[in-house]
């Protein structure tokens, strides 16, 4: 049997703390997350923690980028394709949809938000994740324009902005128990709009 690395080891840690962190955030906010149940929960000692995180401000940021750096790749990915752009649209659709149907996720980033509010010290951390984001969105859908043959608009940060903002509170935005509401068409509509507008 091969042996990790130890940077293989490192990430794997880092992995299972992240995702017992989001658990824990999600259920109990971030005043009531405990390192201690964030650990055990991830199999792992108060130690492990301390080795890869400072704070619970640190795995809550970490936590963030990790998950939002996965969901940019993913779309790039799909406007890389070279299938036409309805098809793309209609993955990217799915990926909407999976993305909003996990309600641990859209419960942690409001507490992330929650925080932030009121935390200063936080805060500012909390806006430079939010402006490399923002700044990914902005990239994501200058492709989409590109892909779509349109020039984009003036202000054109700012949709990136709002499209971030928008999928945030549609997050929460969930169905009864058959599954989740429209809110993946509701994305779909706003980005085919802003697209046919331009």
């Amino acid at each position: 049997m091969t042996r990790l690395s130890r940077e293989d080891s490192r990430s794997i840690t880092q992995e299972k703390l992240r995702t017992a962190a989001l658990q824990e955030f999600a259920r109990w906010g971030f005043g009531g997350a405990a390192i201690d149940k964030i650990t055990e929960s991830a199999g792992f000692s108060r130690g492990a923690f301390y080795a890869n995180y400072k704070s619970k401000e640190d795995i809550l940021i970490d936590v963030l980028k990790a998950y939002n750096s996965r969901e940019i790749q993913e779309w790039r990915q799909f406007l890389a394709m070279p299938e036409d752009l309805e098809t793309i649209l209609e993955y990217m659709r799915g990926s909407f949809a999976r993305y909003l149907g996990q309600a641990d996720w859209g419960m942690f980033v409001i507490e992330a938000q929650l925080h932030a509010k009121r935390n200063r010290d936080f805060a500012a951390k909390y806006r430079g994740y939010l402006n490399e984001v923002n700044e990914s969105v902005r990239l994501m859908l200058s492709a989409l324009y590109s892909r779509a043959g349109v020039a984009e608009p003036p202000n054109f940060g700012e949709l990136a902005v709002l499209l971030r903002a928008l999928v945030v509170g549609l997050s929460l935005d969930v169905g009864d128990d058959s599954g989740l509401s429209n809110a993946p068409d509701q994305l779909m509509y706003f980005l085919k709009t802003i697209l046919h507008q331009a």
